[in-house]
């Protein structure tokens, strides 16, 4: 959806191999430039002492969303600082749907959002984040 067809595979890839996010079960479901969303199923490895999932999964779905909104720009970033509001627990079986996205981009400062919500569209949290870009994320010639 606008994106360079090999940037998008190599986000994809990215995605994919990459054993933090399946280890959590965090799955990209949508690209399009500067936005990436993404979705988690709350199984029993999310679920803390409360019997809700802790909310490290919550802030696991919104900062990887927001990364990959910003790898949508071939940007490659760590995050600096970020901000969680969380609004409503995720529970065993929940799915959560999160949506990040690019605010603002300059020389080496990028800010982006991202929100996630409940299968039955309850807000779950909402976070902002500040990144520092370490430059290009794909290089053409790596094909």
């Amino acid at each position: 959806m606008g994106l360079p067809e090999a940037l998008f595979e190599k986000i994809v890839e990215s995605n994919r191999t990459c054993n933090y996010h399946n280890h959590l079960g965090l799955y990209l479901t949508e690209l399009s430039p500067e936005t990436a969303k993404m979705k988690l199923e709350v199984s029993d490895c999310h679920i803390n002492p409360r019997d809700i999932a802790h909310g490290a999964v919550a802030y696991a779905i919104l900062d990887t969303s927001m990364g990959m909104a910003i790898r949508t720009i071939n940007r490659n970033v760590v995050t600096i600082q970020s901000s969680l509001n969380h609004t409503h627990p995720a529970v065993l079986g929940d799915t959560l749907f999160a949506s990040g996205t690019v605010l603002e981009y300059g020389k080496k400062i990028i800010l982006a959002e991202s929100v996630v919500y409940n299968q039955k569209q309850k807000l779950v949290a909402i976070a902002r984040g500040t990144f520092y870009d370490k430059g290009i994320f794909f290089e053409e010639t790596e094909v």
